[in-house]
C-alpha cells in the first residue's frame, strides 16, 4: 500500500518522521513530501523524500516580497551612502558631506528596521494565511503528476500547511483516504461500521 505524507511547513521539520516510520514499518510504501529537510536529518530508511522548497522560493509572490521591500530599499541606500561618501572627497564639500552622512547612516538604519518589521509583518500574517493555498498552486503546476504516478491509498498532512494540498487530492482521488497524522489505533483502510438507528 502506497502512502504519501505532506510536512510543507518549516518550523518543525521532523515531525512527520514519527508516523513516517510507523508507516514503513507496517509494510506501506512511504514518499514523504516537505518544504525543506535540514542537512542533518535521519531519514527513515526505505522512504522516498521529495523537496518542495526550491517550488516556493522560486515563485514570483515570494521574490516580489523580497525584493520591493528588502533588497530594493537597501540597495537605493546603500547607494546613496556611496555618494555621500564621494561628496565627502570633493573640495568644500567635506563638512556638509559629514552632517548628511549622519542622517544618512540613521535613516539606513531606520530603514532596515523597517523593512524587516514588513517582511516579519507580511510573512506572519497574510502570507502564512495564503502559503497553504499557494503551495497547493506549484505543486499542480510542476511536481503532482509525479507525486501521484503510483495513486496512493493514503495522504498523511503532518502539518497545517499541508492540508489545503491533501484537501485537493482528496477531492482529485474521492478513494483516498486523507488524515491529519496517522491513527495507530484503528488499522487503516479498515471501515468504521456506522451505528444503527433503532
Amino acid at each position: 500500500m502506497n502512502a504519501l505524507v505532506l510536512q510543507l511547513g518549516g518550523l518543525r521539520p521532523g515531525i512527520a518522521f514519527p508516523d513516517v516510520e510507523w508507516l514503513v514499518g507496517n509494510d506501506w510504501t512511504v514518499t514523504l513530501v516537505v518544504s525543506l529537510l535540514p542537512d542533518g536529518a535521519q531519514v527513515p530508511p526505505g522512504v522516498t523524500v521529495v523537496e518542495v522548497g526550491d517550488l516556493e522560493q522560486v515563485a514570483a509572490l515570494w521574490r516580489a516580497e523580497r525584493f520591493f521591500v528588502l533588497a530594493a530599499p537597501s540597495g537605493a541606500m546603500r547607494k546613496l551612502r556611496a555618494v555621500v561618501t564621494k561628496l565627502g572627497g570633493v573640495r568644500g564639500l567635506g563638512r556638509p558631506a559629514r552632517v548628511v552622512a549622519g542622517v544618512v547612516i540613521s535613516l539606513h538604519a531606520f530603514q532596515y528596521r523597517a523593512s524587516r518589521g514588513l517582511h516579519h509583518r507580511w510573512m506572519a500574517g497574510p502570507y502564512r494565511v495564503l502559503r497553504p493555498l499557494w503551495l497547493w498552486r506549484l505543486l499542480r503546476r510542476s511536481a503532482l503528476e509525479e507525486l501521484l504516478q503510483t495513486k496512493p491509498d493514503l495522504v498523511v498532512c503532518a502539518d497545517r500547511d499541508a492540508i489545503s494540498t491533501a484537501w485537493h487530492i482528496a477531492r482529485r482521488y474521492p478513494s483516498v483516504e486523507v488524515t491529519y497524522g496517522v491513527n495507530r489505533v484503528r488499522p487503516i483502510g479498515v471501515s468504521v461500521p456506522e451505528p444503527v438507528s433503532a
